[in-house]
């Protein structure tokens, strides 16, 4: 039976993480209130996702290192003890305060999954857990969250510096053509995944919060720094000026293919 809309319980403390999340990566509703089901939808399914592969390396070592034919019992087990005794922390164990979450459809496919094979594997009922992936991602610091959130854009940006194909997004209500060069952290207290880029259009460095790329999309150009641009681009680093109004201009920057 498919999941429609049911109550999560929580402490306060990791609401308070939620709310403070959806603020810092733009999902506010029009009353200006925090947008808690629309971050969940985007947030839960990639958190998912990490569980599925530390299962997956858990066991893979379990069977390779230690050749361990009943790997997937013993994580069964280890997950069941994390959950129960890791995050069994004062401030997430009270569980003061709750959030209603209804799946849409792009996260549709993830809690049906949860229900039809997650449940089953972790002897968990559904409120238990989503309840461990959100007490485990409140622990995290925010930047790690800002990553985990926005997983996708993030491994295309890094899949851009990989391969040095240009990347097209929205950002703010504009489009831009860029190089990724790097992902860089906020300055001091600001926790933020910077998209650090040369527009290749404008020949400008640019840096772009990552809660903000829209749709990001890799082109087959491919676009190569010459050493110039990526001294400017480090002496645009060495500012820790990461503002939207930052924008330095460069003559070119392109290095010719060979």
């Amino acid at each position: 039976m498919a999941l429609t809309k049911t109550k999560i319980r929580l402490s306060s403390f990791v609401l308070l993480i939620i709310d403070n999340d959806c603020q810092a990566f733009g999902f506010i509703s029009k009353d200006n209130s925090p947008n808690r089901n629309g971050f969940l939808n985007k947030l839960i399914p990639n958190l998912v996702d990490l569980r599925k592969k530390r299962r997956e390396e858990i066991e893979i070592t379990l069977k390779d290192d230690f050749q361990r034919k009943d790997s997937e019992s013993i994580y069964e087990a280890v997950n069941n003890v994390i959950d129960r005794v890791y995050f069994k922390d004062e401030m997430i164990a009270e569980k003061n305060s709750s959030v209603w979450l209804r799946p849409n459809r792009s996260a549709r496919n993830t809690f049906d999954e949860i229900e039809e094979s997650e449940l089953k594997i972790t002897c968990q009922d559904f409120s238990s857990y989503i309840r461990g992936l959100l007490n485990e991602y409140s622990c995290l610091p925010q930047y790690k969250r800002q990553s985990l959130a926005f997983a996708k854009e993030d491994q295309i940006c890094r899949r851009a510096y990989e391969t040095n194909q240009i990347m097209i997004f929205r950002y703010k209500g504009g489009r831009y053509r860029v190089c990724f060069y790097m992902m860089e952290f906020g300055f001091l207290y600001d926790q933020t995944n910077y998209v650090i880029c040369l527009d290749t259009k404008t020949k400008e460095i640019r840096s772009f919060d990552l809660s903000f790329v829209e749709n990001p999309i890799l082109i087959k150009e491919k676009y190569r720094l010459d050493e110039r641009a990526e001294t400017r681009i480090q002496e645009y680093l060495e500012k820790n000026d990461f503002s939207d109004s930052h924008v330095e201009k460069i003559e070119d920057g392109k290095k010719n293919e060979e």
